[in-house]
This record gives C-alpha cells, structure tokens and sequence, in this order.
C-alpha cells in the first residue's frame, strides 16, 4: 500500500501504537484539536493568501491516493499515483453519467437562494 511506503510495517504484538518506542496509546483526538487547532484569540491572515477552505482541499487532494481497497484488506488501496479528481467526477462511468449535465462540459448542481450546490441526492443518487 501507499502507507508502507512512508512507514516501517509495525508488528501486531508491538507494546506502542507506533513502533517499539513511545508512548503506550495515542493522544486522543480531542488533545490533539484542543492543542493544535483550538484557537484561544482571532489571528488574521494579513498576507491573504488562504482561507479555512485550504484544509478540505488539501484533505480532498490527499484521499486520492489512499483509497483503501477493503475486499484486499485495510493496507491495499486501488488507486494508481495519477491525480484522477474521481471523488468530484466518480470513479466508475456510471457515476460519472449521473454527476454530469452533458452540456457545456458542466456537472449537475441545484440552486438554493440563488446560490450553486451540489446536487440533491434524488437528481444524482451516487
């Protein structure tokens, strides 16, 4: 998998959650969003270079690599090292199909308020 190539295999007996050094459990999530990501006062961003829209991109951007293939087992993923953009477009024709309007190269989308969504799940159940 995708995985082993970053990190050493850990054996299933081994006393530490990362290896054979450290700590006997993971902090828990909690810790770690109180510690890393709670904010405590308001920081602008005087360069106005990002916006909170950064981390679900980047999340987005990552997941294409590590998809998990779960008939093979939690290591094994299915996809290649292409960025193929298939939790937007689909990952099978069928559901490309269904998320598509044909016209314009455009994807379906409703509109709310005068605003673009996605579409409902009953005009592109995937």
């Amino acid at each position: 998998s995708y995985y082993t190539r970053a990190l050493p295999p850990v054996p299933e007996d081994c006393p530490t959650p990362m290896g054979t050094k450290g700590h006997k459990e993971l902090p828990s999530p909690e810790y770690l969003a109180q510690t890393f990501l709670a904010r405590t006062t308001f920081l602008p961003d005087t360069r106005r270079r990002t916006n909170v829209l950064f981390g679900f991109m980047a999340q987005h951007f990552t997941h294409q690599f590590f998809k998990t293939d779960f008939k093979k087992g939690p290591g094994r993923t299915w996809s290649d090292h292409a960025v193929d953009m298939s939790q937007v477009y689909g990952e099978t024709v069928g559901r490309q199909q269904q998320l598509r309007t044909f016209k314009d190269g455009k994807l379906k989308h409703q509109l709310v308020d005068g605003e673009v969504f996605p579409p409902s799940l009953q005009d592109a159940p995937v």
